[in-house]
């Protein structure tokens, strides 16, 4: 018997949402602000999410100074385990070891998050299109990090449009080039990166589970477009990021 057909889901505690589940899942989600609960089994999940769920009055946010009241910071203490505060602060030994040594600055951080989302995005694939049995025990650890990483590259590209509609300084805006007209071309990133970019040029992209060779078709807006000898279009990759340039070879 399905757990929900028994016991209702209570309204998100944080905006008053309406709360939903993955069937067969251990996850339950407020489908508005997206908070959730990730439990032992279905049921545990959903007897979790309503113990803890009151309906907001009039949707008020439900924030950490509302949560006083359980000092989580001690239960986690008592419990042998990093406080919450930490946590989020990033003072835990792992923290050091979890940063990618290529993340420099906001350039590299889209770089590294949009290969992140591929990534989780194509085993999720494989899951979604039948190649993987769904009763797999990383099914769903997959799932959620393909769904956390979509979320944030949706607000990483918001923030790019939003920045990018808004008015700049002259001094700021970026001169075209004579090639083509292009904005930030290949002489823009050999200039900048120090690499030696030119379209036709050949490389080898080591960020994924193993090196890919790849053709140079053009330049825009800082990045370079390669197409991978496996794929049949090109993508924009970041001049620096796991890229090695194989200099003199061209087709």
């Amino acid at each position: 018997m399905n757990p929900r057909d028994v016991i209702a889901l209570k309204p998100c505690p944080f905006c008053g949402g309406e709360a939903d589940h993955i069937e067969g899942s251990r996850i339950v989600e407020c489908v508005t602000c997206h908070g959730g609960f990730y439990e032992g089994s279905e049921a545990e999940a959903i007897a979790a999410w309503n113990r803890r769920a009151e309906p907001a009055s009039g949707h008020t946010i439900v924030g950490p100074a509302d949560m006083e009241a359980e000092d989580l910071d001690s239960r986690m203490k008592a419990a042998g385990m990093i406080p919450l505060s930490d946590l989020l602060a990033g003072n835990t030994p792992l923290e050091k070891w979890m940063a990618h040594t290529s993340v420099r600055d906001l350039d590299t951080f889209e770089a590294w998050l949009m290969m992140k989302h591929r990534e989780f995005m194509t085993m999720r694939m494989g899951y979604e299109l039948g190649d993987k049995d769904q009763s797999d025990e990383l099914f769903e650890w997959v799932f959620a990090h393909s769904a956390a990483f979509g979320e944030v590259v949706s607000n990483f590209r918001a923030m790019k449009e939003r920045s990018a509609a808004a008015p700049k300084p002259a001094a700021l805006t970026q001169e075209k080039t004579a090639e083509g007209g292009e904005v930030m071309s290949f002489e823009w990133v050999r200039k900048n990166y120090n690499v030696p970019a030119k379209r036709g040029g050949r490389i080898e992209y080591t960020g994924g589970r193993k090196p890919e060779l790849g053709t140079i078709t053009s330049a825009s807006g800082g990045r370079l477009n390669i197409r991978l000898d496996s794929a049949k279009r090109s993508v924009p990759f970041h001049p620096t990021w796991e890229l090695r340039y194989l200099e003199g070879d061209t087709q």
